[in-house]
């Protein structure tokens, strides 16, 4: 006999992902890591709540909901010191004058879906910082300096053309 499972089980919220274990034992890596695994270490994390704002009702004015993850950049030995680098350029002002990085969520009236919301947050940060910098090619520069050539000479025709257009209009006295 099939067991009963609610609209809010994890099966059903998650639905593509592994929900056999939801730990991870492994020890986070030391300072030479030389990419991110995807693994945060809660305990090098603070966690805070406090009261969410927005629609809710009383529900929202007596439950915590909100999340505030805070993170502290130059102590998180599992990321690698160049994407820590680029997570201070792209986050610099979700960054306290300690070097905490403030993450926050409330985006549901669920406490531990917001933290997972901030996790899930740090991890799509972390990866999109430990991504190469795009730098284009020689040939792709050139295009881009063409198009813009080709751009400002359509430009000033359309100008000439919309003189020429007025200055037929007026009356030659």
């Amino acid at each position: 006999m099939p067991a009963f499972k609610s609209d809010q089980s994890l099966d059903k919220l998650y639905p593509k992902s592994n929900t056999t274990s939801s730990t991870d034992t492994t020890p986070a890596k030391p300072s030479t890591a030389q990419q991110f695994t995807g693994h945060i270490p809660i305990d090098k994390l603070e966690i805070s709540y406090c009261r969410s704002s927005g629609p809710g009702g009383q529900h929202v004015n007596t439950t915590n909901t909100k999340v505030t993850v805070q993170l502290h950049l130059q102590s998180a030995d599992w990321i690698p010191h160049e994407t820590k680098l680029r997570l201070q350029e792209l986050h610099k002002n979700s960054i306290n004058k300690e070097g905490f990085w403030m993450i926050r969520s409330d985006k549901t009236r669920i406490q531990m879906m917001n933290v997972a919301d901030c996790m899930d947050k740090i991890r799509c940060y972390i990866t999109e910082a430990s991504k190469p910098l795009y730098t284009p090619s020689i040939e792709t520069l050139e295009k881009i300096r063409l198009n813009r050539e080709r751009a400002a000479i359509r430009r000033l025709e359309q100008k000439r053309i919309r003189s020429v257009t007025k200055s037929s209009r007026r009356s030659v006295d």
